[in-house]
């Protein structure tokens, strides 16, 4: 019998890590929200975000296009724009995943000023966001379990 694992999919994700929000540990029910970007020569730069309500009634879905230097921006911007998204939508306790390992290192260790202006900028806008919250956590997904990544492909 072999025991290897063949994909991270397979793998137990870790508990979100808190970011901000009035409450120090989080509620029982969570907005999922997972987020996406995109960067490329013929599409520019795109954010996605999918947002899977507390209660799993609702489920909101967006793209949007913005102006970005480099995958690494979209994927800072992808972060805010779905906990803008979310937060907008009456979310008030909220689960944030992405795939970028720089983007979520950055978000739960912010101490002292990132290397680029674009990602200070982002990291402020979303723990302005985060501290409107009830609680706010983040933590990083395999690229295979990032559906937001799937909306790109759809428009």
């Amino acid at each position: 019998m072999s025991w290897r694992i063949r994909k991270a999919t397979g793998a137990l994700l870790q508990p979100y890590t808190r970011i901000g929000g009035g409450v120090t540990f989080p509620p029982s029910l969570l907005a999922h929200v997972q987020t996406d970007g995109s960067f490329g020569p013929r599409k520019g730069a795109r954010v996605a975000a999918i947002i899977v309500a507390a209660t799993q009634k609702h489920v909101w879905r967006d793209v949007a296009t913005i102006t970005a230097c480099s995958s690494t921006e979209t994927e800072w911007a992808s972060v805010a724009f779905g906990l803008h998204l979310a937060i907008t939508n009456g979310q008030e306790a909220i689960g944030l995943e992405n795939d970028n390992l720089s983007v979520i290192h950055g978000l739960l260790f912010p101490r002292g000023p990132l290397r680029h202006d674009y990602a200070n900028h982002y990291r402020h806008e979303i723990q302005r966001l985060a501290a409107r919250t009830v609680w706010t956590g983040v933590r990083w997904i395999p690229r295979e379990r990032n559906k937001a990544d799937d909306l790109f492909h759809l428009r």
